[in-house]
């Protein structure tokens, strides 16, 4: 009976709260775990969303960048035609005079032939045809269409026809 005493003060002294403690150092340390878990969990969560707020903010950037370089080409484009287009018109009285200079070196003109006119008004009139057929033959020397760039700039848009 004594041996079977001191098993059951053995039991309730020493190994129940023996037990009892053990449960607690596990629950304390499943807690422990779960709480370690669950911040870095949260930590990497906040770093997921800061890389993908830095992703947005880089993409919006280079979308701004792209659209900002494009309205610079655009003008620039704008600007190099127009400034081709200026270097032309500047060119135009050189060669409408170049045509009608070897004109002015005459000192005797002897026209044959009379159809309709005078022989003066068909030297002018030849004239005015060359010059008239200058436009082509700058579009034919240089590919640019001198008719076309002024009709664009000289009549007005259809958005200021509309309103």
């Amino acid at each position: 009976m004594e041996i079977s005493r001191r098993e059951k003060e053995l039991d309730s002294t020493v190994i129940k709260p023996a037990d009892a403690r053990k449960q607690q150092i596990k629950a304390e340390a499943d807690a422990e775990a779960y709480r370690i878990q669950a911040e870095a969990k949260g930590k990497a969560e906040a770093i997921k969303l800061e890389g993908v707020a830095e992703a947005e903010k880089i993409k919006h950037r280079g979308l701004a960048e792209a659209e900002t370089m494009l309205k610079k080409s655009q003008a620039w484009e704008r600007y190099n035609q127009a400034a081709i287009m200026e270097s032309y018109f500047n060119i135009l009285p050189d060669l409408a005079k170049a045509v009608s200079e070897p004109l002015s070196r005459i000192d005797k003109i002897v026209l044959v032939g009379g159809d309709r006119g005078t022989g003066s008004a068909k030297i002018t009139s030849q004239v005015a045809e060359i010059l008239a057929q200058m436009p082509e033959v700058v579009k034919s020397l240089t590919g640019v269409d001198l008719k076309k760039y002024l009709k664009e700039k000289l009549t007005p848009e259809e958005k200021e026809e509309e309103e």
